[in-house]
């Protein structure tokens, strides 16, 4: 045999072993789900998505297979706009934008909703401490149609106060920029939730309506996407959900390394603040994912004050219930929650 050359028993040898070597990687790219890139979108800075901040920082959406970058998208309205156009695919916030678009023929449904009730606090410098007082004063909400103009206006109607009449409303854009705004004597008062609530009661601003004391039925924290990616990527749609889930449970089972990653996503420093924050939306984040029919009459009921049509349209039309049917089906809350 020639120096260097192989003989015919090795060629073998070696053909079988890079024959094998094909065969696992053909196997391992098969069983393994590729990773899917998806761009999840978020509206205010709220500690209503503890849950989906633990998710990606724990490293929950990873186990699913799925590459998650998460955006700030300054309140619903944007955020409906963003999804509308394919920035993002799948939106944490209010789900009003949703079935407002709805009857615009868009095609954005809710596959989710995580809190089920609005829940804002009104903040006000020192010449408005009383309800009445916000009288011909300027409230600043984050964008009209967002889920504080809804609760505003809603609470302003219960208080004989026509919005916009009585009660000019400005847009600020999000939450830090009516803290801005109140600081500098913009505004008046403030739409707010934790922790940017905490926040405004630090700097000494009087809280002129109180966080839970005017609870309304509604999707606050809805996740949604459109029609035709919840068709498409099932599978996609459905370990999202799961991690955040899974993100959900650690939210309620590890404070400490909650109260961590929600000061990593609002820049909160302050653990006093933090911990009230935590506590306030640990009771208000529900374990699963309903598909509520008070919370989605409240804010059909809301939309058709402006837009009757949407009356008309089928409740189906704004939901697509089959990924919480799996997940309610697929036990996993038993296995995190036990059966209680």
């Amino acid at each position: 045999m020639v120096p260097g050359t192989c003989s015919q028993g090795e060629s073998h040898r070696l053909l079988a072993g890079l024959v094998f070597i094909l065969l696992l990687l053909i196997f391992f790219s098969i069983s393994r789900p590729v990773e899917a890139k998806i761009r999840v979108a978020y509206s205010s800075v709220s500690g209503v998505f503890m849950g989906l901040f633990v998710a990606q920082d724990a490293g929950y959406f990873a186990q699913q297979d799925l590459d998650v970058e998460i955006l700030y998208i300054a309140s619903g309205t944007t955020m409906t706009q963003a999804l509308l156009g394919g920035d993002v695919q799948m939106g944490f916030g209010g789900g009003v934008g949703a079935i407002r678009s709805k009857s615009q023929g868009a095609d954005l449904v809710i596959v989710g909703i995580s809190v089920d009730r609005m829940s804002f606090s009104i903040y006000g410098r020192k010449e408005v401490r009383t309800p009445a007082d916000l009288k011909g004063r300027k409230l600043g909400v984050t964008r009209f149609g967002g889920a504080p103009d809804v609760w505003a206006r809603i609470v302003l109607s219960r208080l004989a106060m026509v919005p916009e009449k009585d009660v000019p409303l400005i847009q600020m854009g999000g939450q830090p920029q009516i803290l801005a705004g109140l600081a500098g004597g913009g505004i008046d008062a403030g739409v707010l939730s934790p922790p940017m609530l905490f926040k405004a009661a630090d700097l000494g601003y009087h809280e002129v309506i109180s966080f839970q004391s005017s609870p309304i039925p509604f999707p606050h924290m809805a996740l949604v996407t459109s029609g035709a990616y919840a068709a498409k990527r099932e599978d996609e749609v459905e370990r999202l959900l799961r991690a955040y889930v899974i993100g959900v449970h650690r939210v309620k089972t590890d404070p400490v390394f909650t109260k961590k990653t929600l000061g990593k996503y609002t820049k909160v420093q302050d653990t006093k603040v933090l911990d009230r924050t935590y506590d306030l939306w640990n009771g208000e984040i529900q374990r699963g994912l309903s598909l509520s029919e008070e919370a989605l009459n409240g804010a059909i009921a809301d939309v058709a004050k402006t837009d009757s049509k949407v009356r008309n349209l089928p409740r189906e039309s704004f939901l697509n219930p089959v990924f919480v049917k799996r997940l309610e089906a697929s036990g996993l809350l038993e296995k995190l929650y036990g059966k209680n």
